[in-house]
């Protein structure tokens, strides 16, 4: 589908400066995988199916406030509209089931070096990944089949990273960012998405020296994407990956790294 037509069928949803909507994709049928969103004067869309080539962004013009806060310098900021932080959960430790989830994704040396807080909610049976400030999460189901798979809690603007390692990898999701801060050496970025506002390109330039982006080689076009978005502001590279990093142990990511 070209790029025109492309625009031409998300304009439809008409969504709202600062709105963000998920809806089944109307080319290749995803429920809930097409993404649309319209922030500080742009348009964005992408189908986070792997497979469908539906993506892309065009500059719109901002609107009264948005252009107002850019004259005198504050920051249009990107509110995502997600539901409150579960409020019965704990400790993942004790839990069978959560505890092998982080076993088998190389998730656990991250949590006990508290590199990440992650808690377990009993009622939604999902385990919560936090952002560094705790003020938002995602919680990854347990549930085989469960839809969505991942869903997002709380506010979960901030730029989600795990680590301390000067050296960021953007990776597929939260456990893959564990993974990667298991190393010592790289820190992990996982993005909501593809969309990157201000604060999170920010955080990125301040934070790290270099950056690598380490999808598996079918999500080349959002590799592709953010290699774009970020290239002139940080060192960036991508490396395309066969598997999402979380299923390799600390040593087989730093060689696959390097």
């Amino acid at each position: 589908m070209r790029f025109s037509e492309q625009k031409e069928l998300v304009e439809r949803y008409n969504v709202l400066s600062g709105q963000n909507l998920r809806v089944n994709c109307p080319a290749c049928g995803g429920k809930k995988t097409l993404s649309v969103s319209k922030f500080d004067g742009r348009l964005v869309w992408n189908c986070f199916k792997a497979a469908c080539g539906i993506g892309g962004k065009d500059f719109i013009g901002r609107n009264h406030k948005e252009l107002k806060n850019a004259l005198s310098g504050k920051p249009n900021t990107f509110a995502r509209k997600a539901p409150e932080v579960p409020s019965i959960k704990g400790t993942p430790m004790g839990h069978c089931d959560v505890e092998k989830y982080l076993e088998q994704n190389n998730c656990m040396v991250a949590f006990k070096q508290k590199l990440i807080r992650i808690e377990y909610a009993p009622a939604e049976k999902r385990v919560l990944f936090y952002n560094p400030s705790n003020i938002g999460c995602v919680g990854r189901s347990l549930v085989p089949k469960a839809k969505p798979k991942w869903r997002a809690y709380g506010d979960t603007s901030e730029l989600f990273t795990v680590g301390t390692g000067t050296v960021g990898v953007i990776v597929e999701d939260a456990a893959s960012a564990c993974a990667v801060a298991a190393t010592g050496n790289y820190s992990g970025i996982c993005l909501l998405g593809t969309h990157m506002n201000r604060e999170q390109k920010r955080t990125i330039i301040e934070r790290f020296k270099n950056v690598k982006i380490a999808l598996d080689k079918d999500a080349s076009r959002k590799s592709l994407y953010l290699l774009q978005e970020l290239r002139g502001l940080v060192k960036v590279s991508v490396k395309f990956l066969e598997a999402d990093l979380k299923q390799y142990n600390p040593e087989q990511i730093a060689r696959r790294l390097e």
